[in-house]
């Protein structure tokens, strides 16, 4: 049941998971090979029977039990309360995450974006995306990951690092004041 370490990876962090066609392609994915993790909010995905699908098909363990090295191999769709890696809060961010996946084996994607996983989403909301090529910014948002994969606050949630000309933000930021807002700052 474990991915071979040369095959893809998906890397999927989303609030509200409500969309059959992406269950069935991740579980199809996991099939081929790849390795496949998804968290999402606890919360948010109450009734939803893609991600019951979802859970179903790729288990919700963390490792293979007996076998803590294999977590970057296994496939899950974990759910989590509260922010995943804060104190409080929601499970807001998604993005997907992508390496060795495509006909070309594309390497280090990052897909960031406020879309939620959802008919709704889809056709209702606004949403933007950056997607970037970056093996910097995928490293980064791979740190994120392993500490929301878990499903406990980090000792320091909010983290801010500059990769060649971007910057990536990453929260919640506990025990912020407004005036300490850095979206607020950088707007002004």
């Amino acid at each position: 049941g474990l991915a071979r370490a040369g095959n893809g990876r998906i890397r999927i962090a989303t609030w509200s998971f409500k969309d059959w066609k992406v269950a069935r392609a991740l579980v199809a994915a996991h099939n081929r090979g790849a390795s496949v993790q998804v968290v999402a909010a606890k919360a948010a995905n109450k009734g939803s029977g893609p991600w019951r699908y979802l859970r179903k098909r790729l288990g919700k363990r963390l490792y293979k039990p007996g076998h803590p090295t294999t977590r970057d191999l296994v496939s899950f769709a974990r759910q989590c309360r509260g922010a995943c890696r804060g104190p409080g809060g929601t499970a807001h961010a998604k993005y997907f995450l992508f390496d060795r996946v495509g006909a070309r084996r594309a390497r280090a994607i990052t897909f960031n974006t406020s879309m939620n996983l959802t008919r709704f989403g889809y056709k209702k909301q606004w949403n933007q995306a950056q997607v970037m090529k970056s093996q910097g910014v995928y490293n980064d948002f791979m740190a994120t990951f392993r500490q929301a994969r878990i499903g406990r606050p980090a000792s320091r949630p909010y983290r801010t690092r500059k990769v060649g000309n971007v910057v990536d933000y990453f929260f919640p930021r506990p025990r912020a004041r407004a005036t300490q807002d850095p979206v607020m700052h950088i707007l002004r």
